[in-house]
């Protein structure tokens, strides 16, 4: 094993200018299934890179792709890692070039004095994912986090070009407990196929030449009076950032963006649903009962049949709701929990929309052979009209069975036995918990589009000259 010296080969004309600034992280990304370290996607949305190198003379420029916290890997640098055992892992930002060529920026972890809490950072708001279920997305701001540093140490390992920062991040007795595995989680590596932690050759950038991007314009870098610090390992500088700086704008930038785009797709949804949903309800419901014959005249079997598809669509909305919001939160999606909150407010908004339109007559009839069938809701001045009929849920339940059987019957026999295949196989491989939400879509799909999705496409394209049903 080869060693770094952080006094031999400075590289006094190299420079190292970084800005990883606010980041929002989603729990469902997070990447720890079957492995012993912590790595979730860490892409910011900006055009300009997240770290220039200087290398003779040249700008090598670096976009963030993700986040890695491992045990301490580099334990071969001279009276740094190799002299102090408090320093216990790396958080490791992987980057790429315009080449996609990657860079990754190590930073040393010091964990606390036994017995104390020691500094909490954003990399517990990182970790806090993993355990707090409710939670699921975290704002980080790795510039407050990361510390004034002393040295760096650049090295190529093949592809790679990998940077050893050598001032440590103090953490908290929660992110320490973590990474050497005194939770119930097993420690984190100490080695990793991302890079190789040796070198034959390396260059080490001095302090001064390491710094934030406009770094002399809104960070000031603070040091306790009074406070004598004998080893450069032990100092623990911090950034004090300012509220009119530059983080403060771009996070009042963000979160208007956040609030804009919010708008937006509420409005879209409303737009959506005023003007698709009466459509093909009035297609796929009213109209299709008047082809059957089971609403031509109006009348209160006609009603009580509408009733019971409504009791019967709201009951399945409900549920998916239900199932979608459970299983976001059992997996940590963010994307099915939103999924299961747009099918509430996309149901209460349906249903006021489709009971508007019920009083209009175009809506409740339809024309054939130049005559309008179908009927319209009887005026009802005391309000005692009931169209529930407990009978009627039955015969709609045995007719939907029925028609389909008729109409789709193999295909979805079919796709139930792939379905219950794949998931034995699943189970039997002992990869069935490791792939829960893969497992719910492959059972979603069988079990919900199919017996809904195909019935309505039948639906929509019955006519009288179909046989009855």
């Amino acid at each position: 094993m080869s060693y770094f010296d952080t006094t031999a080969n400075i590289a006094e004309d190299d420079k190292i200018v970084y800005d990883y600034s606010r980041t929002t992280l989603n729990k469902s990304e997070i990447r720890s299934a079957g492995q012993k370290y912590f790595s979730i996607p860490f892409i910011r949305n900006k055009v300009d890179p997240d770290m220039v190198y200087t290398m003779n003379g040249e700008n090598h420029k670096y976009k963030t792709r993700e986040i890695y916290i491992f045990g301490l890997i580099h334990n071969n640098i001279t009276n740094i890692t190799t002299t102090d055992p408090t320093i216990i892992g790396e958080l490791v930002i992987k980057s790429i070039d315009n080449n996609n060529n990657p860079q990754y920026s190590c930073y040393l972890l010091k964990a606390p004095h036994s017995g104390t809490d020691g500094v909490s950072t954003d990399l517990d708001t990182i970790l806090y994912l993993l355990d707090e279920k409710s939670q699921l997305t975290a704002d980080v701001t790795l510039n407050s986090t990361i510390v004034t540093q002393n040295s760096c140490i650049v090295y190529d390992d093949g592809p790679n070009k990998v940077m050893v920062f050598t001032t440590p991040i103090s953490i908290s007795s929660y992110v320490a407990g973590i990474i050497q595995g005194e939770t119930a989680r097993s420690g984190y590596d100490t080695v990793t196929s991302l890079f190789n932690m040796n070198a034959s050759s390396y260059s080490v950038i001095p302090g001064k030449r390491i710094t934030i991007k406009g770094d002399e314009e809104i960070y000031i870098d603070c040091n306790p009076v009074g406070v004598g610090t004998t080893d450069d390992t032990e100092a623990s500088y911090q950034y004090t950032i300012p509220i009119n700086s530059y983080l403060m704008k771009e996070k009042q930038e963000m979160d208007y963006m956040k609030q804009m785009m919010n708008f937006c797709l509420v409005l879209l949804m409303l737009v959506f649903i005023y003007f698709s949903v009466p459509i093909f309800y009035k297609s796929v419901i009213i109209d299709k009962l008047i082809d059957m014959g089971k609403c031509n005249s109006g009348g209160d079997n006609c009603f009580i049949r509408i009733r019971t598809i409504d009791v019967f669509l709201s009951l399945f909305l409900i549920t998916l709701a239900v199932i979608f919001i459970s299983v976001g939160q059992t997996t940590g999606s963010t994307t099915i929990t939103f999924l299961g909150i747009f099918t509430v407010f996309f149901y209460a908004l349906s249903f006021a929309v489709v009971q508007f339109n019920k009083q209009n007559e175009k809506f409740m009839k339809k024309l054939q052979n130049g005559k309008w069938e179908g009927g319209m809701y009887p005026p009802d001045a005391e309000g005692k009209k009931n169209y529930w009929s407990t009978s009627d849920m039955f015969d709609f339940f045995k007719d939907a069975i029925k028609f389909f059987y008729q109409k789709c019957g193999v295909t979805y026999l079919v796709c139930v036995c792939i379905t219950v295949f794949v998931l034995l196989m699943l189970y039997i491989t002992g990869q069935f918990q490791s792939m829960y939400l893969f497992n719910f879509m492959m059972s979603f799909i069988p079990l919900v589009i199919l017996p809904v999705g195909v019935p309505i496409f039948k639906l929509l394209t019955y006519s009288r000259e179909d046989e009855s049903t």
